[in-house]
């Protein structure tokens, strides 16, 4: 974790927080607010911004690849009892299914929270610069007395993050911790006391976790377990290149550690395979993985831990709200925590949420039928 001294926190007279009983009462009530605002019937189309849906640029092939992988690994973890009121499912409801509430600006709601767990690539920068009205909503956030836990699966150690953020042109000031999953991939091989370690990934990328290894980097025949941060090249190669390698791995029964479950990251509005990928292939050929970062527990543990520690007190999960675009990694993973969650549709799901012009509700309700795990609010982008 790469933490810094948070703003003073803000409480009500008595010191002790307001807690909203219902957030999706709140959420609902602030899209209605939008939905009869002058702006809203101006423009008909209840004050979303809208955004124009990037075309890929690149071979279809991850984004088909990601979306069938969706489907075999959301129920990756074990959700946790959700933290807001939800109702029961049932197949007879198919046709009444409705979609989370569309925001246009999230202030209101996130008054209702102390903390903020942040994802980073599709929420705060595209990968290669930064959203102006997400750094200007966690800076409001922030100044109004929250917390700002950035929950990132970059496969490096915070620092680095931290730099990369600089040099998308991310404000220092819009976040007080960053929890990245290849810090915890490195925790976890240190804990694990591997002699040898055979790596998976762009060297030169990834050279700020490949030099924190401990255990000595080797060859694969010599390795007592992989730490795997990506493709070595994701330009060119897809997670089968490495079946041979893994069904060896297999045959050796090596631990596979995962420095980023993500199967795909969005830069500049083209998609590249990520380390889980390789991971998700490797656990179905019946290999041990470890999986370092959302959407499992360790990420969050860590990363309440470290709001627990710039507030100075326990933070409720009632308190706590998450931001991200990954159904899989960070609505699965928050949903498991038992905190609530906004989803911003403009990242990795925007073909399967976005309309010619604005978010279509039809196809919000498709995504988010019954298993998906459910936002309290959905957002172009995160804006104040």
């Amino acid at each position: 974790m790469l933490m810094r001294r948070s703003l003073p926190v803000a409480t009500s007279p008595n010191e002790q927080p307001v807690v909203t009983q219902n957030r999706h009462a709140a959420a609902q009530q602030s899209a209605e607010q939008v939905a009869a605002s002058p702006e809203s019937k101006r423009t008909g189309t209840n004050a979303v911004h809208s955004v124009n849906a990037a075309k890929m640029v690149r071979r279809s092939q991850p984004l088909a690849l990601a979306r069938k992988m969706v489907k075999l690994a959301v129920p990756l973890v074990q959700a946790a009892p959700p933290a807001t009121h939800r109702k029961e499912y049932s197949p007879h409801m198919t046709q009444n299914l409705i979609a989370p509430p569309i925001l246009a600006h999230a202030g209101a709601l996130l008054s209702n929270y102390d903390v903020i767990f942040c994802d980073v690539w599709g929420v705060l920068h595209d990968g290669l610069k930064a959203f102006p009205t997400t750094c200007d909503a966690l800076q409001r956030f922030r100044n109004n007395g929250g917390t700002v836990v950035l929950v990132s699966n970059a496969p490096v150690p915070g620092p680095r993050v931290s730099a990369m953020l600089e040099s998308r042109a991310v404000p220092d000031d819009t976040w007080d911790d960053i929890v990245s999953s290849g810090e915890l991939a490195l925790q976890h091989a240190d804990a694990m006391g591997y002699r040898t370690i055979y790596c998976i990934g762009p060297t030169q990328r990834d050279a700020a976790t490949f030099l924190r290894v401990k255990a000595a980097r080797t060859d694969f025949d010599d390795a007592e377990a992989i730490l795997c941060t990506g493709l070595n090249d994701d330009m060119t190669e897809t997670a089968d290149d490495y079946r041979p390698l893994l069904e060896k791995a297999l045959a050796r029964k090596l631990p596979f550690i995962c420095a980023n479950p993500d199967l795909v990251v969005d830069v500049g509005g083209k998609q590249f395979l990520c380390a889980g990928a390789i991971a998700d292939l490797y656990e179905r050929m019946g290999g041990e993985v470890f999986w370092a970062g959302k959407p499992f527990a360790n990420a969050y543990e860590a990363a309440h831990a470290s709001a627990n520690k710039l507030r100075g007190a326990e933070v409720p999960k009632s308190r706590i709200i998450a931001v991200g675009d990954s159904l899989r990694t960070d609505l699965k993973g928050a949903e498991a925590y038992g905190i609530d969650a906004i989803f911003v549709a403009s990242g990795i799901h925007r073909e399967e949420t976005m309309g010619a012009t604005s978010l279509s509700e039809a196809k919000l309700q498709s995504l988010f039928a019954p298993p998906a795990p459910q936002p309290i609010a959905v957002m172009e982008k995160l804006v104040w």
